[in-house]
């Protein structure tokens, strides 16, 4: 804890001193709605986990990129079911402008 007091306490006044915004309020609450409402689809085989010995050869995880194996951790991938893949949930106002595409 005496090591860790120092960077909490920054990341405290960080989150007390920024812009304040409810997007990621209103983009969660919206897919929990879609959730709950909508049928959203399966969720792709490549992003799924193969908890059990054997799972890949039903294609759980095949076909996966592991985003920090590419330049600046990004890959094209597509992380949503087939259905709302288009969607986005999280959707930025102009002064977020550190966030450059909608998720």
């Amino acid at each position: 804890m005496p090591e860790a007091r120092i960077p909490l306490a920054h990341a405290a006044l960080v989150v007390a001193l920024s812009k304040k915004s409810n997007t990621a309020y209103l983009g969660i609450n919206e897919a929990i709605d879609d959730i709950k409402n909508i049928d959203v689809g399966e969720v792709p085989m490549h992003i799924r986990n193969s908890v059990a010995q054997g799972m890949e050869q039903f294609g759980y995880g095949q076909g996966y990129k592991y985003p920090h194996d590419y330049e600046n951790a990004e890959v094209e991938q597509q992380y949503l079911p087939d259905k709302i893949k288009d969607k986005k949930y999280f959707k930025p106002k102009k002064w977020e402008s550190f966030y450059e595409k909608g998720v």
